[in-house]
């Protein structure tokens, strides 16, 4: 009896051994680096719009923070100065290391979840830089002309965020983000045509079929996200 009953302790104690403890998932994401003016004493993260948090910068130029909770939006954008304003992707364990720069293009990071922000900054960079021009030069094209651009520019900027090699929610909302953007340069077509070169255009009948088919009230409801 006494042999049985050290066998099976011997075997319990064994089975204990073997057993690796469940790690928990972080509740929280990390954002580190360094600003580009060390004289700044703190960077801002936004959130929809809003101050979620302000980040103190050590005399070195130095920041690290704990940011939680991690909302269900995860688009974020960290603030040093009005002319540089970086879109940040946060989940549950990002932890990223970032080189602020003045020119947004310049900007490295690195580190857990790095990819998706990464994109982001490019994403930023492409839109401003080839579509929402300061000399509105797409916005001046003819409508037919126009919303060929416009098509064939989303869809490079698709290719591009495949290319990422990223999870498929990811891509999946910033699959929806192209649509509703490109739908959003549509709506704003006539009106920047107008600012521009000082007259309304001739649209055709079907140039805003794309826009007649969007759902507005889920359109709003993801936008919000996003």
């Amino acid at each position: 009896m006494r042999k049985i009953i050290t066998s099976v302790a011997i075997m319990s104690l064994l089975t204990a051994c073997g057993e690796k403890p469940t790690q928990e998932k972080a509740d929280y994401a990390v954002i580190s680096g360094k600003v580009s003016i060390p004289e700044n004493q703190k960077i801002q993260l936004i959130l929809n719009n809003e101050v979620l948090k302000e980040i103190p910068v050590g005399t070195d130029g130095s920041f690290r923070d704990t940011i939680r909770p991690i909302t269900e939006n995860h688009s974020y954008y960290l603030f040093e100065n009005p002319t540089l304003l970086v879109p940040l992707y946060l989940d549950n364990e990002t932890n990223i290391e970032l080189s602020l720069n003045q020119d947004l293009s310049k900007v490295t990071l690195s580190g857990t979840q790095a990819k998706q922000t990464q994109y982001l900054i490019e994403r930023e960079l492409f839109v401003n830089n080839k579509i929402f021009r300061s000399d509105g030069a797409l916005f001046k094209q003819e409508p037919q002309v126009f919303k060929q651009s416009l098509k064939s520019l989303f869809s490079e900027l698709e290719t591009k965020l495949k290319g990422y090699g990223l999870e498929e929610d990811f891509v999946k909302n910033q699959q929806k983000w192209i649509k509703y953007k490109y739908i959003g340069a549509l709506t704003e077509y006539p009106d920047s045509y107008d600012y521009f070169l000082g007259k309304q255009p001739t649209l055709p009948e079907d140039f805003y079929a794309e826009r007649n088919e969007i759902d507005f009230d889920n359109a709003h409801q993801y936008n919000k996200r996003v």
